[in-house]
C-alpha cells in the first residue's frame, strides 16, 4: 500500500481554501464594479477553489493516483496565480503541494530505503559508492 502524501495534501488543501475564497471575494466585489461579468469570473475562481480541494482530498484519499490529482491541481493553481484568485499565497502553497514528493519517491530514488538525508542514508551511500568514502563526512 502506498503512503499518503500528508504534505501534499495539507498544503494543497489550504491553497485550495484560499482560491475559493479569493474566488468568492472577486465574485462579490466584480459584480458591483463589472456586474453580471465580474461575477462569473469569481465565480470562476470559486469553481477552481473548489477543484483544488477535491484534488488535495483525492491525492490523500487516492495516493497511487497522485500524479494525475497532482497535475490538475498545478494547471489550477498555475491559471489561478495571475487571476488573483487566491490572492497569490493561494496559489503558491496549491503549486507546492501539486509537487511535495511522497515516501514511494525517496524509497525508488536511486535504491535508498528512507525518505530523506540522514546518518543512515551517508553508510549506505558509503557502501553502495566506494568513491564517496572519503568525501562525505
Amino acid at each position: 500500500m502506498a503512503d499518503k502524501p500528508t504534505a501534499a495534501f495539507v498544503l494543497s488543501l489550504i491553497g485550495g481554501i484560499f482560491i475559493l475564497l479569493g474566488g468568492v471575494a472577486l465574485a462579490i466585489g466584480f459584480s458591483f464594479l463589472l456586474g453580471g461579468v465580474g461575477a462569473i469570473i469569481g465565480i470562476i475562481g470559486a469553481i477552481m477553489g473548489l477543484i483544488v480541494l477535491l484534488g488535495g482530498v483525492m491525492l490523500y484519499q487516492k495516493p497511487q493516483s497522485h500524479t494525475m490529482w497532482g497535475v490538475i491541481i498545478l494547471v489550477l493553481s498555475i491559471i489561478a496565480f495571475p487571476a488573483a484568485w487566491g490572492f497569490g499565497i493561494g496559489s503558491l502553497l496549491a503549486f507546492r503541494g501539486s509537487n511535495a514528493p511522497t515516501n514511494d519517491e525517496f524509497i525508488n530514488a536511486d535504491g535508498l530505503s528512507t525518505d530523506g538525508i540522514d546518518g543512515h542514508d551517508l553508510q549506505e551511500l558509503r557502501s553502495k559508492h566506494s568513491c564517496w568514502s572519503n568525501t562525505l563526512p
